[in-house]
Protein backbone atom coordinates (compact mmCIF):
# COMPACT_ATOMS: atom_id res chain seq x y z
CA UNK A 1 0.00 0.00 0.00
CA UNK A 2 1.39 3.79 -0.50
CA UNK A 3 3.26 5.40 2.21
CA UNK A 4 1.60 8.20 1.42
CA UNK A 5 -2.23 6.67 1.93
CA UNK A 6 -0.58 4.73 5.28
CA UNK A 7 0.35 8.04 6.55
CA UNK A 8 -2.53 10.09 5.85
CA UNK A 9 -4.74 7.33 7.86
CA UNK A 10 -2.78 7.17 10.40
CA UNK A 11 -3.08 10.81 10.84
CA UNK A 12 -6.56 10.66 10.70
CA UNK A 13 -7.13 7.99 13.48
CA UNK A 14 -4.43 10.38 15.65
CA UNK A 15 -7.09 13.33 14.95
CA UNK A 16 -10.19 11.23 14.70
CA UNK A 17 -11.01 11.41 18.89
CA UNK A 18 -8.26 12.30 21.17
CA UNK A 19 -9.16 10.82 24.00
CA UNK A 20 -6.40 12.83 26.12
CA UNK A 21 -8.12 16.15 25.45
CA UNK A 22 -11.76 15.09 26.23
CA UNK A 23 -10.48 13.59 29.30
CA UNK A 24 -8.67 17.07 29.99
CA UNK A 25 -11.36 18.89 29.55
CA UNK A 26 -13.85 16.53 31.22
CA UNK A 27 -11.61 16.38 34.32
CA UNK A 28 -11.13 20.36 34.49
CA UNK A 29 -15.34 20.59 34.24
CA UNK A 30 -15.23 17.95 37.57
CA UNK A 31 -13.21 20.29 39.38
CA UNK A 32 -15.91 22.71 38.59
CA UNK A 33 -18.64 20.16 39.82
CA UNK A 34 -16.86 19.16 42.57
CA UNK A 35 -16.60 22.42 43.85
CA UNK A 36 -20.24 22.57 43.29
CA UNK A 37 -20.56 18.99 45.58
CA UNK A 38 -18.34 20.25 48.25
CA UNK A 39 -20.04 23.56 48.81
CA UNK A 40 -23.33 22.44 49.04
CA UNK A 41 -22.15 19.81 50.99
CA UNK A 42 -20.26 22.39 53.84
CA UNK A 43 -23.61 24.11 53.52
CA UNK A 44 -25.67 21.46 54.77
CA UNK A 45 -23.09 21.02 57.89
CA UNK A 46 -23.21 24.28 58.97
CA UNK A 47 -27.02 24.14 58.68
CA UNK A 48 -27.05 21.08 60.97
CA UNK A 49 -24.54 23.15 63.61
CA UNK A 50 -26.74 25.25 64.29
CA UNK A 51 -28.50 26.25 67.21
CA UNK A 52 -26.31 23.00 69.11
CA UNK A 53 -26.25 24.25 72.63
CA UNK A 54 -29.70 23.13 73.11
CA UNK A 55 -31.81 19.91 72.00
CA UNK A 56 -34.93 21.62 72.12
CA UNK A 57 -33.92 24.57 70.41
CA UNK A 58 -32.11 22.72 67.77
CA UNK A 59 -35.35 21.02 66.92
CA UNK A 60 -37.25 23.57 66.70
CA UNK A 61 -35.18 25.47 64.51
CA UNK A 62 -34.34 21.88 61.71
CA UNK A 63 -37.84 21.27 62.08
CA UNK A 64 -39.26 24.78 60.76
CA UNK A 65 -40.35 24.83 57.72
CA UNK A 66 -39.51 28.08 56.86
CA UNK A 67 -35.63 27.82 57.68
CA UNK A 68 -35.84 24.42 55.59
CA UNK A 69 -37.25 26.73 52.43
CA UNK A 70 -34.46 29.12 53.18
CA UNK A 71 -31.16 26.48 53.19
CA UNK A 72 -33.12 24.93 49.96
CA UNK A 73 -33.05 28.20 47.95
CA UNK A 74 -29.57 28.66 49.54
CA UNK A 75 -28.67 25.22 48.06
CA UNK A 76 -30.26 26.32 44.25
CA UNK A 77 -28.42 29.53 44.30
CA UNK A 78 -25.07 27.46 44.75
CA UNK A 79 -25.75 24.83 42.43
CA UNK A 80 -27.33 27.02 39.94
CA UNK A 81 -24.06 29.65 39.52
CA UNK A 82 -21.66 26.74 39.38
CA UNK A 83 -23.32 24.80 36.38
CA UNK A 84 -23.19 27.91 34.81
CA UNK A 85 -19.70 27.97 35.54
CA UNK A 86 -19.19 24.60 34.39
CA UNK A 87 -21.00 25.14 30.94
CA UNK A 88 -18.70 28.22 30.19
CA UNK A 89 -15.69 25.67 30.39
CA UNK A 90 -17.52 23.65 27.99
CA UNK A 91 -18.21 25.59 25.62
CA UNK A 92 -14.74 27.08 25.71
CA UNK A 93 -13.38 23.89 25.02
CA UNK A 94 -15.08 23.64 21.93
CA UNK A 95 -12.24 24.89 19.25
CA UNK A 96 -9.98 22.31 21.01
CA UNK A 97 -12.25 19.74 19.88
CA UNK A 98 -13.33 20.65 16.95
CA UNK A 99 -17.06 21.67 17.52
CA UNK A 100 -17.95 24.67 16.91
CA UNK A 101 -21.62 24.34 16.81
CA UNK A 102 -23.31 24.86 20.41
CA UNK A 103 -22.12 21.82 22.72
CA UNK A 104 -24.99 19.35 23.55
CA UNK A 105 -22.44 18.89 26.49
CA UNK A 106 -23.26 22.50 28.22
CA UNK A 107 -26.96 21.76 27.80
CA UNK A 108 -27.19 18.17 28.50
CA UNK A 109 -25.08 18.33 32.10
CA UNK A 110 -27.49 20.48 33.96
CA UNK A 111 -28.73 18.06 36.10
CA UNK A 112 -28.65 20.51 39.38
CA UNK A 113 -32.16 19.67 40.63
CA UNK A 114 -31.35 16.16 41.26
CA UNK A 115 -28.28 17.63 43.36
CA UNK A 116 -31.03 19.94 44.97
CA UNK A 117 -33.58 17.72 45.78
CA UNK A 118 -31.13 14.96 46.92
CA UNK A 119 -28.92 17.04 49.07
CA UNK A 120 -32.62 17.89 50.90
CA UNK A 121 -33.07 14.39 51.26
CA UNK A 122 -29.32 14.07 53.26
CA UNK A 123 -30.41 17.21 55.45
CA UNK A 124 -34.00 15.93 56.13
CA UNK A 125 -32.51 12.34 57.19
CA UNK A 126 -29.96 13.92 59.38
CA UNK A 127 -32.38 15.73 60.96
CA UNK A 128 -34.94 12.72 61.53
CA UNK A 129 -31.72 10.63 62.96
CA UNK A 130 -30.54 13.45 65.86
CA UNK A 131 -34.43 14.66 66.39
CA UNK A 132 -35.08 10.87 67.93
CA UNK A 133 -32.18 12.06 70.43
CA UNK A 134 -33.35 12.44 74.08
CA UNK A 135 -30.32 14.59 75.74
CA UNK A 136 -28.23 17.32 74.62
CA UNK A 137 -24.89 15.46 75.77
CA UNK A 138 -24.98 13.28 72.81
CA UNK A 139 -26.14 16.43 70.46
CA UNK A 140 -23.04 17.22 68.87
CA UNK A 141 -21.54 13.63 68.67
CA UNK A 142 -24.55 12.82 66.18
CA UNK A 143 -24.16 16.23 64.40
CA UNK A 144 -20.60 15.62 63.67
CA UNK A 145 -21.43 11.69 62.73
CA UNK A 146 -23.53 13.15 60.40
CA UNK A 147 -21.34 15.82 58.80
CA UNK A 148 -18.20 13.43 58.72
CA UNK A 149 -20.68 11.06 56.43
CA UNK A 150 -21.52 13.69 54.39
CA UNK A 151 -17.68 15.37 53.83
CA UNK A 152 -16.33 11.49 53.24
CA UNK A 153 -19.12 10.14 51.36
CA UNK A 154 -20.08 13.21 49.49
CA UNK A 155 -23.80 13.95 47.60
CA UNK A 156 -25.08 9.97 45.90
CA UNK A 157 -27.56 10.99 43.48
CA UNK A 158 -29.73 8.06 41.61
CA UNK A 159 -30.20 8.86 38.02
CA UNK A 160 -33.12 7.63 35.65
CA UNK A 161 -31.21 4.19 34.81
CA UNK A 162 -31.03 3.53 38.19
CA UNK A 163 -27.40 3.92 39.00
CA UNK A 164 -26.22 5.24 41.62
CA UNK A 165 -22.96 7.86 41.65
CA UNK A 166 -21.19 10.97 43.25
CA UNK A 167 -21.94 13.89 41.67
CA UNK A 168 -19.18 14.98 40.68
CA UNK A 169 -18.04 11.72 39.26
CA UNK A 170 -21.18 11.56 37.73
CA UNK A 171 -21.13 15.03 35.99
CA UNK A 172 -17.64 14.20 34.64
CA UNK A 173 -18.43 11.38 32.67
CA UNK A 174 -21.72 12.81 31.48
CA UNK A 175 -19.19 15.91 29.69
CA UNK A 176 -16.94 13.39 28.71
CA UNK A 177 -19.35 11.16 26.95
CA UNK A 178 -21.37 14.26 25.39
CA UNK A 179 -18.12 15.25 24.10
CA UNK A 180 -17.16 12.01 22.21
CA UNK A 181 -20.43 11.89 21.19
CA UNK A 182 -19.87 15.57 19.27
CA UNK A 183 -16.68 14.83 17.83
CA UNK A 184 -17.70 10.98 16.55
CA UNK A 185 -20.77 13.01 14.86
CA UNK A 186 -18.57 15.64 13.62
CA UNK A 187 -16.39 12.89 11.63
CA UNK A 188 -19.59 11.32 10.21
CA UNK A 189 -20.80 14.87 9.65
CA UNK A 190 -17.34 15.18 6.99
CA UNK A 191 -17.43 11.88 5.90
CA UNK A 192 -20.77 11.84 4.44
CA UNK A 193 -20.11 15.50 2.96
CA UNK A 194 -17.25 13.10 0.74
CA UNK A 195 -19.31 10.60 0.43
CA UNK A 196 -17.98 7.79 2.93
CA UNK A 197 -19.58 5.09 3.56
CA UNK A 198 -17.03 2.69 5.52
CA UNK A 199 -15.08 2.88 8.61
CA UNK A 200 -12.82 1.04 10.37
CA UNK A 201 -12.64 0.64 13.96
CA UNK A 202 -8.95 -0.10 15.33
CA UNK A 203 -8.10 -2.96 17.62
CA UNK A 204 -6.49 -1.94 21.02
CA UNK A 205 -5.09 -5.61 23.06
CA UNK A 206 -6.41 -4.92 26.13
CA UNK A 207 -9.77 -3.10 25.38
CA UNK A 208 -12.73 -3.98 27.75
CA UNK A 209 -14.17 -7.18 27.31
CA UNK A 210 -17.72 -5.62 25.84
CA UNK A 211 -16.25 -4.53 23.04
CA UNK A 212 -13.51 -6.87 22.48
CA UNK A 213 -15.89 -8.78 19.37
CA UNK A 214 -16.65 -4.98 18.09
CA UNK A 215 -13.32 -3.44 17.31
CA UNK A 216 -10.93 -4.36 14.39
CA UNK A 217 -14.20 -4.57 11.78
CA UNK A 218 -16.12 -2.62 9.40
CA UNK A 219 -19.04 -0.27 9.89
CA UNK A 220 -20.92 1.65 7.36
CA UNK A 221 -22.70 4.70 7.53
CA UNK A 222 -26.26 4.00 7.91
CA UNK A 223 -27.22 7.29 5.63
CA UNK A 224 -25.12 5.74 2.65
CA UNK A 225 -28.06 5.30 0.28
CA UNK A 226 -28.48 8.73 -0.05
CA UNK A 227 -24.87 9.59 -0.81
CA UNK A 228 -24.51 10.44 -4.61
CA UNK A 229 -23.29 7.23 -5.62
CA UNK A 230 -23.15 5.94 -8.79
CA UNK A 231 -25.77 2.72 -9.03
CA UNK A 232 -23.44 -0.11 -9.91
CA UNK A 233 -21.67 0.97 -6.41
CA UNK A 234 -25.25 1.46 -4.60
CA UNK A 235 -25.81 -2.41 -5.08
CA UNK A 236 -22.45 -4.23 -4.51
CA UNK A 237 -22.54 -2.26 -1.20
CA UNK A 238 -25.75 -2.86 -0.12
CA UNK A 239 -25.00 -6.91 -0.93
CA UNK A 240 -21.83 -6.43 1.02
CA UNK A 241 -23.50 -5.51 4.00
CA UNK A 242 -25.99 -8.12 3.61
CA UNK A 243 -23.64 -11.15 3.13
CA UNK A 244 -21.52 -9.64 7.03
CA UNK A 245 -24.44 -9.02 8.43
CA UNK A 246 -22.92 -5.69 9.15
CA UNK A 247 -23.86 -3.01 11.27
CA UNK A 248 -23.78 0.51 11.49
CA UNK A 249 -21.18 2.84 12.90
CA UNK A 250 -24.77 4.72 14.73
CA UNK A 251 -25.63 1.43 15.93
CA UNK A 252 -22.14 0.59 17.17
CA UNK A 253 -21.34 4.03 18.52
CA UNK A 254 -24.80 4.37 20.50
CA UNK A 255 -26.59 2.08 23.35
CA UNK A 256 -26.07 -0.22 24.24
CA UNK A 257 -22.35 -0.71 22.87
CA UNK A 258 -21.00 2.77 22.90
CA UNK A 259 -17.41 1.87 20.83
CA UNK A 260 -15.54 4.84 20.73
CA UNK A 261 -17.80 7.20 22.81
CA UNK A 262 -18.16 5.95 26.34
CA UNK A 263 -16.30 7.49 29.34
CA UNK A 264 -12.42 5.91 29.19
CA UNK A 265 -13.28 3.87 25.33
CA UNK A 266 -9.84 4.64 23.86
CA UNK A 267 -11.21 3.08 19.95
CA UNK A 268 -11.23 5.17 17.40
CA UNK A 269 -12.41 4.53 13.66
CA UNK A 270 -10.58 5.88 10.01
CA UNK A 271 -12.22 6.46 6.61
CA UNK A 272 -11.96 3.53 4.25
CA UNK A 273 -12.85 3.33 0.37
CA UNK A 274 -15.38 1.04 -0.64
CA UNK A 275 -12.57 -0.45 -2.80
CA UNK A 276 -10.78 -1.42 0.32
CA UNK A 277 -14.17 -2.76 2.45
CA UNK A 278 -15.24 -4.78 -0.12
CA UNK A 279 -11.60 -6.20 -1.15
CA UNK A 280 -8.97 -6.47 1.46
CA UNK A 281 -10.40 -8.19 4.90
CA UNK A 282 -10.57 -6.00 7.72
CA UNK A 283 -7.63 -7.32 9.90
CA UNK A 284 -5.09 -7.33 7.26
CA UNK A 285 -6.01 -3.62 6.02
CA UNK A 286 -5.54 -2.62 9.56
CA UNK A 287 -2.46 -4.11 9.80
CA UNK A 288 -1.38 -2.52 6.42
CA UNK A 289 -2.16 0.58 8.18
CA UNK A 290 -0.37 0.50 11.26
CA UNK A 291 -3.69 1.32 13.42
CA UNK A 292 -3.80 -2.34 15.79
CA UNK A 293 -2.23 -1.24 19.01
CA UNK A 294 -0.83 -3.25 21.96
CA UNK A 295 -1.21 -2.17 25.49
CA UNK A 296 -2.23 1.20 25.87
CA UNK A 297 -0.84 1.78 29.75
CA UNK A 298 2.71 3.08 28.18
CA UNK A 299 5.79 4.52 31.02
CA UNK A 300 4.70 8.35 30.26
CA UNK A 301 1.30 7.66 30.23
CA UNK A 302 1.19 5.38 33.75
CA UNK A 303 3.33 8.13 35.28
CA UNK A 304 1.09 11.05 34.14
CA UNK A 305 -2.17 9.23 35.21
CA UNK A 306 -0.74 8.54 38.95
CA UNK A 307 0.70 12.20 39.14
CA UNK A 308 -2.84 13.50 38.15
CA UNK A 309 -4.31 10.99 40.69
CA UNK A 310 -1.93 12.37 43.16
CA UNK A 311 -2.85 15.61 42.44
CA UNK A 312 -7.13 14.72 42.99
CA UNK A 313 -6.04 12.94 46.34
CA UNK A 314 -4.19 16.12 47.60
CA UNK A 315 -7.43 18.31 46.15
CA UNK A 316 -9.83 15.93 47.71
CA UNK A 317 -8.00 15.91 51.30
CA UNK A 318 -7.53 19.87 50.95
CA UNK A 319 -11.20 19.91 50.56
CA UNK A 320 -12.13 17.73 53.75
CA UNK A 321 -9.76 19.86 55.94
CA UNK A 322 -10.79 23.06 55.01
CA UNK A 323 -15.13 21.93 55.50
CA UNK A 324 -14.07 20.64 59.46
CA UNK A 325 -12.26 24.29 59.40
CA UNK A 326 -15.32 26.04 58.77
CA UNK A 327 -17.26 23.71 61.03
CA UNK A 328 -14.55 24.43 64.13
CA UNK A 329 -15.00 28.00 63.69
CA UNK A 330 -18.74 27.80 64.03
CA UNK A 331 -18.59 25.45 67.18
CA UNK A 332 -14.73 26.01 68.46
CA UNK A 333 -15.47 23.35 71.51
CA UNK A 334 -16.12 20.35 69.04
CA UNK A 335 -12.76 18.53 69.78
CA UNK A 336 -13.42 16.03 66.80
CA UNK A 337 -13.44 18.56 64.56
CA UNK A 338 -10.26 19.74 65.32
CA UNK A 339 -8.56 15.58 65.40
CA UNK A 340 -10.25 15.79 61.53
CA UNK A 341 -8.37 18.86 60.48
CA UNK A 342 -5.28 17.27 61.61
CA UNK A 343 -5.83 14.32 60.11
CA UNK A 344 -6.68 15.28 57.01
CA UNK A 345 -3.30 17.48 57.28
CA UNK A 346 -1.54 13.93 57.64
CA UNK A 347 -3.20 12.68 54.40
CA UNK A 348 -2.72 16.16 52.38
CA UNK A 349 1.34 15.41 53.47
CA UNK A 350 1.49 11.69 52.59
CA UNK A 351 0.17 12.21 49.02
CA UNK A 352 2.65 15.03 48.56
CA UNK A 353 5.33 13.26 49.27
CA UNK A 354 4.43 10.25 47.35
CA UNK A 355 3.67 12.88 44.17
CA UNK A 356 7.22 13.97 44.89
CA UNK A 357 9.01 10.39 45.03
CA UNK A 358 6.78 10.17 41.33
CA UNK A 359 8.59 13.21 39.83
CA UNK A 360 12.40 12.33 41.32
CA UNK A 361 11.46 9.00 39.47
CA UNK A 362 9.84 11.10 36.32
CA UNK A 363 11.60 14.45 35.73
CA UNK A 364 9.49 15.21 32.86
CA UNK A 365 7.07 15.73 35.63
CA UNK A 366 6.65 19.42 37.36
CA UNK A 367 4.76 19.87 40.32
CA UNK A 368 2.05 22.22 39.66
CA UNK A 369 0.96 23.48 43.31
CA UNK A 370 -2.41 25.35 41.80
CA UNK A 371 -4.05 22.24 40.38
CA UNK A 372 -3.88 20.90 44.22
CA UNK A 373 -6.44 23.67 44.97
CA UNK A 374 -10.03 23.25 44.13
CA UNK A 375 -10.77 26.72 44.24
CA UNK A 376 -7.49 27.91 42.20
CA UNK A 377 -7.87 25.40 39.40
CA UNK A 378 -12.00 26.55 39.13
CA UNK A 379 -10.69 29.73 38.30
CA UNK A 380 -7.38 28.23 36.18
CA UNK A 381 -10.59 26.93 33.52
CA UNK A 382 -11.88 30.07 33.77
CA UNK A 383 -15.11 29.11 35.39
CA UNK A 384 -16.27 32.30 37.57
CA UNK A 385 -17.79 30.58 40.63
CA UNK A 386 -17.79 32.25 43.57
CA UNK A 387 -19.69 31.93 46.53
CA UNK A 388 -20.23 33.36 50.10
CA UNK A 389 -20.94 30.17 52.08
Amino acid sequence: MNDEIIKTKKEELQNAVDNEKLNEISQDVGVVYSTIENDVIITLNKELNKETKDLEKWKQYHLNPINQAKLKKQIDKIVSRGEKAASKVVEASRNIIGVYERSKASSNIEKGSLLVNTAMDNYNRSVAKIERLESSDVLKESIYKQTKLGIEKGIKVVYQDGKVFRYKTYMEMAVRTNMANEVAAKQLKYGANAGIVFYLYNTMQDCAKDHQDYQGQYYYDARWESFNLKPESKEKIADFIASKNMMSVQEVEGPPIYLGTRPNCRHKKISVSIEQALGIPADKLENELGISYGYFKKDKYIATSEHHKNERNIREYRDRMNQYKELAKQDPTNQNYKLEIVRNRKLIKKWEAKDLDLRKQNQWLKRDKRREYSKILVNDIGAKYNIKL
